[in-house]
């Protein structure tokens, strides 16, 4: 079963590559390069906005039993609760505190960054229109060099799957 999962991860990975590719086989170099910057910053902002949108979502008040806590805090009564209490040893503790908020920060960052991509893939198209022309009259009068766009475009693929 290990072997099929195995190769199966092999191929989506191969495929996701081979389509990257052939992206950046049609936009060009110049359009692959510019759309690779485009992908970092978004990755880059969504980065750095994650922790205080996850802080914010925590730290909403919600009631339980008649009072408001914070979410955070109800995830921790309730892990405290239910399963050890384990409030005796200060490393547990400083661990169950901080849980609430190592499991939130990848989903939150999944989230913010496929939002970045898309909003940041809207300005891409507006930025090579306006500094590229259209893709007709562009390509007429330049060479795209298709190769080394398509290899831009695999790398950017590849950093897209790695993060």
């Amino acid at each position: 079963m290990a072997t099929y999962f195995l190769w199966g991860s092999i191929g989506l990975i191969v495929l996701a590559l081979l389509i990257g590719f052939l992206v950046g086989v049609y936009r060009g170099l110049k359009r692959s390069a510019t759309h690779v910057l485009f992908v970092v910053a978004s990755v880059i902002i969504a980065f750095f906005v994650t922790r205080p949108i996850t802080d914010a979502i925590l730290n909403v008040n919600i009631d339980y039993n008649g009072a408001t806590m914070a979410i955070k805090d109800y995830i921790v009564q309730m892990i405290s609760e239910n399963l050890v209490d384990l409030s005796h040893f200060d490393s547990a503790s400083e661990f169950i505190r901080q849980l609430p908020s190592a499991v939130a920060s990848p989903i939150v960052f999944i989230v913010v960054m496929v939002l970045m991509f898309l909003l940041f893939e809207i300005i891409y198209l507006i930025v090579a229109r306006i500094s590229f022309g259209s893709k007709k009259k562009d390509f007429s009068s330049n060479k795209p060099r298709r190769i080394p766009g398509g290899l831009i475009a695999m790398a950017e693929t590849f950093m897209f799957l790695l993060v």
